[in-house]
């Protein structure tokens, strides 16, 4: 907002106007401040926010502020437009023909829902091996073809929420005036102040009823031409943000599994397993949507209790606790363009997860389970659990959430009529005080079991980092966020916590002011690593994480047998331990930021046991506060890395001796003796720059999930360039990001380049006009293939060169590009390490 007004210091006092006009200036500039508040998605009357307009009040200083909002628009590092963080590769059961995939879209609009799309496609391998993608569905479309007619819908939308209804997680459905609902909403008449609104809000309803209205797809229009207008609104799924979807199926029997699975996996009637897998998916308007994963019918659409507790759900409507809407006051209905209804906001936004366990560790069929766990992201230091063994039906079994702000822990089972909220300074449950300091959750979490492959000696896990702070400040760093927490499934009780006081010794790294110093781990931004059992590959026999100091930790659930001969023993959980083994820093840097939000690629080096570790920085995203505007935690420099480690080897910085190996990111220059590590040199690893030191908004940052595949590391990153305003006109200018992304394909032991360009070792294929959001690795037909997702970023691209050159492949959709693994010429050196947890996912 740059407003032309008058300096209410530099007015005539000696005119007789003066205190008219000095009011009436401090009105306008206060009036265009709110303004720029709300255009800046803060509370307008928020005056500790610092948002302001830009003033001028002569010509020379008008164009003055011109530039500098152009220079804030062209220099703010917005949210990525777009594709969803990753593309889930599922497969469903009974479609062995084919591969499944399902990818997400959503687009930010200022002051409204996020305009999302949630698509299934049909992969298939034609007789050359080349990938063809078929649309199957929309979630968008099948949601609006299915909108209710207002009072009396035509078809009403299966809304549910949690109301322990019947006991043992039980969902309600959803009426007009729900007496239940309103209260637990927090529109009571106890908590919503009828004076706050604005007149002829909802045109006299109710607003638990508007609300309702709403979830069918209907909203209101109050503006004083428009008061008790009901309208369609445009669009019914809101963003998925980086949560993604999982499928929930029943299990398919497998030749080496744990005890009783098989004989689970064969009770299942064919004709279930055919048809009853359920695609979940949670979008930030509180909704975990349960899909018929043939047609993309929403058969419900579930308000799980975080978006109920503490009156969460309310927020799309009102600001928490206070009851007053946040809506903008417009008069046209959303129909004609103009409209501004539904508050954005963040409820469910983080990663979903499904795995499968013996919960009373007995190998009884019956003890089996299948587990939903689901994120809050953004939307809260917190996590929730569903029971999806019957996938078509759902079922609560617990929630923990920390709420810093608030000073309490929320904690609540599927037997609670409602939900515990704890003082933090009063928890002192072992099951539940480590909760106090679980932070952001944006990593994604992982699912296993460790212990011993006979009934009766596993543990089933969920593990968790800690995240980041929710008003990030770092000299608190080693409090909220540095944790890495091990959760009971069944109950969401911890069954092991690991944090600062957890590192000890010597090894401790970089922590509150000086390396070394305590508290030697940062906040846990990096999502955990399962590393393979020794003695079943349905066990986990160790667990990587790292901190947001480039700090990378290993616990270990398993240990070096005695008896010698590369055996090994199982742990109980009460023995797990933590111990660092690298780190990013380097000695005499001072706690620098290295985050690694996608998390590490693990392999097993088959000549001498050594596990190697490989992934790439980023910086992390974090929840907005007033006093945090930017929502980023920024790395001191980007990174990509490779390293190995053997049980016995001390822990090292960067730049130890015998540390990592800097390498040069182009091997353009082909006499660089820095193109590729050498064994002879005596290196633990390699590390490729990708950023200087002095980092800004447009550096080189990993932009997915790395991956392993035939001893090569595949990993992308992403620039952002400088927009560039060419039209002066403040009302021409389109604010939108553009960039490159590079594909990394380089040797995991050496670094060496692999891609074959203009005849030589190249580290990294570069695709013009886009980011590459997700990979998936996929096998069929003894072929394998790398599937990368592009957001089209700008129409010049270079995709169809690259395609024409051989380098990718297209798969039928704009979107999805495909990179034919070769075969090894020569026996791999690298086995692969990661565990294989979610059994339903092997194919």
């Amino acid at each position: 907002v740059v407003g032309i007004v008058a300096d209410p210091n530099k007015l005539d006092k000696n005119d007789p106007a003066y205190d008219a006009m000095r009011k009436n200036v401090i009105d306008m500039r206060d009036n265009l401040n709110r303004m720029a508040r709300a255009g800046r998605g803060f509370n307008p009357n928020d005056t500790s926010s610092g948002v302001t307009a830009y003033f001028a009040d002569n010509t020379e200083t008008l164009f003055e502020q011109i530039r500098a909002a152009l220079s804030e628009i062209s220099e703010s590092k917005v949210q990525q437009p777009g594709h969803g963080s990753l593309e889930a590769k599922l497969g469903v059961e009974g479609d062995e023909s084919q591969l499944s995939l399902f990818s997400s879209t959503y687009r930010i609009i200022q002051g409204n829902q996020w305009d999302a799309t949630l698509t299934r496609y049909s992969t298939s391998f034609d007789k050359n091996g080349d990938v063809k993608r078929s649309k199957k569905w929309d979630l968008k479309d099948t949601l609006l073809e299915k909108r209710g007619n207002g009072t009396s819908p035509k078809i009403a939308r299966n809304v549910r929420y949690w109301r322990n209804q019947n006991g043992g997680g039980g969902f309600a459905a959803l009426t007009a005036g729900d007496a239940k609902f309103r209260e637990l909403i927090g529109m009571s008449g106890s908590r919503v102040d009828p004076g706050n609104l604005p007149d002829r809000s909802f045109g006299g309803t109710a607003m638990d009823k508007a609300f309702y209205h709403w979830f069918q797809g209907y909203d209101y229009s109050y503006g004083y031409s428009g008061a008790g207008v009901k309208f369609p609104r445009l669009n019914m799924l809101s963003d998925l943000g980086s949560a993604g979807v999982v499928l929930a199926g029943f299990p398919s029997a497998k030749n080496d599994p744990l005890p009783g699975y098989n004989a689970w996996a064969k009770s299942i009637p064919d004709e279930a397993r055919s048809h009853d897998a359920r695609l979940y998916a949670q979008t930030n308007d509180g909704v975990l949507h349960v899909i018929n994963p043939s047609n993309g019918d929403e058969e419900m659409a579930v308000l799980p209790p975080p978006v109920l507790f503490p009156w969460k759900l309310a927020t799309l409507k009102t600001t928490m606790f206070e009851g007053k809407l946040r809506w903008i006051n417009v008069t046209d209905p959303e129909a004609e363009g103009s409209g501004k209804r539904s508050n954005p906001a963040y409820l469910l936004d983080g990663p979903l997860i499904t795995g499968r366990f013996d919960i009373n560790r007995d190998g009884r069929p019956e003890s089996w389970r299948t587990y939903l766990i689901g994120t809050l992201g953004r939307g809260g230091n917190g996590l929730y659990a569903m029971d999806v063994t019957s996938p078509k039906s759902p079922k609560f079994a617990w929630y923990r959430e920390n709420l810093p702000e608030a000073g309490k822990l929320l904690s609540m089972s599927a037997a609670d009529d409602g939900c515990k909220e704890f003082e933090r300074g009063a928890v002192t449950d072992a099951g539940e005080s480590p909760y106090i300091k679980l932070g952001y959750n944006s990593p994604i979490p992982r699912m296993g079991t460790a212990g011993g492959a006979s009934a009766g000696g596993q543990t089933s896990f969920i593990v968790l980092s800690g995240g980041a702070q929710f008003d990030y400040d770092a000299a608190k760093n080693g409090g909220e966020g540095a944790v890495l927490l091990f959760i009971n499934p069944a109950d969401g009780s911890v069954i092991k916590a690991f944090d600062s006081s957890s590192v000890q010794g010597a090894n401790g790294f970089s922590g509150n002011s000086a390396v070394g110093e305590t508290p030697r781990m940062g906040m846990m931004t990096s999502a955990p690593v399962l590393y393979r059992s020794n003695t079943n590959k349905y066990l986990v026999g160790r667990v990587f994480a790292a901190d947001n100091r480039g700090n990378i930790f290993m616990v270990r659930l398993e240990a070096p047998d005695a008896s010698g001969g590369g055996s090994v023993k199982t742990l109980p959980a009460k023995d797990w331990s933590i111990e660092p083994i690298a780190s990013l820093q380097t000695k005499n840097q001072n706690a620098d930021n290295y985050s690694i939000p996608y998390g590490m690629a693990a392999a097993r080096e088959a000549a001498t046991s050594a596990i190697w570790l490989a992934g790439g920085t980023s910086d992390v995203l974090i929840r907005k506060t007033p006093k945090l505007t930017t929502g980023v935690i920024k790395n001191k420099s980007q990174m990509i890395f490779a390293f190995s480690y053997k049980d016995g080897q001390s822990a090292f910085y960067r730049n130890d001796d015998g540390g990592l190996k800097q390498l040069a990111v182009s091997s353009a220059n082909k006499k660089d003796p820095n193109l590729a590590l050498k064994p002879s040199e005596g290196y633990r690893g390699w590390y490729i720059p990708l950023s200087d030191s002095k980092q800004n908004n447009f550096s080189e940052y990993v932009s997915s999930t790395p991956y392993i595949i035939k001893d090569n590391l595949y990993i992308p990153t992403f620039t952002q360039e400088k927009i560039a305003v060419k039209d002066p006109s403040l009302c021409g200018i389109e604010r939108k990001i553009n960039g490159n992304s590079r594909l990394y394909m380089v040797s995991l032991m050496t670094g060496e380049g692999k891609w074959n360009i203009g005849g030589g070792k190249e580290k990294h294929l570069t695709i013009n006009g886009a980011k590459i959001v997700g990979m998936s690795h996929i096998k069929q037909n003894n072929s394998e293939k790398l599937l990368v997702t592009l957001d089209i970023l700008s129409k010049n691209n270079n995709i169809d060169d690259l395609v024409a050159k051989g380098y990718m492949k297209p798969s039928g959709d704009e979107h999805t590009m495909v990179i034919d693994i070769k075969p090894s010429s020569s026996a791999p050196q690298l086995k692969n390490g990661g565990s294989v947890i979610n059994y339903w996912l092997e194919k």
